[in-house]
């Protein structure tokens, strides 16, 4: 898959502005968001099928779970849009 990047004009010239990482989509998404540094291993609560997550997915991945728990649907769909984005193969595993 073709990463998207933004280009932005500034007076008359084109600057192509570089794609964030994963890492800082999630930050600048929920600023407050607690990532930790080690990657986990995470079950899909119906399936059992087991992926790796990386630490950010992980945290985004817990804020998915805890949105939809409390009934926070705008939050849990704007985490569910950043692993689409982010970790299709993770979303497919564990959220689709």
């Amino acid at each position: 898959m073709q990463d998207f990047v933004d280009l932005q004009i500034i007076g008359k010239v084109w600057i192509q502005m570089s794609p964030a990482t994963p890492r800082e989509q999630a930050v600048e998404l929920f600023p407050h968001l607690e990532i930790f540094d080690e990657k986990e291993f995470v079950a899909n609560r119906f399936t059992g099928e087991i992926v790796e997550l990386e630490p950010e997915a992980v945290a985004m991945y817990d804020l998915t779970m805890g949105a939809e728990r409390f009934g926070m649907y705008k939050t849990m769909r704007t985490c569910l849009d950043w692993f689409i984005d982010n970790y299709p193969k993770e979303y497919m595993v564990l959220l689709d």
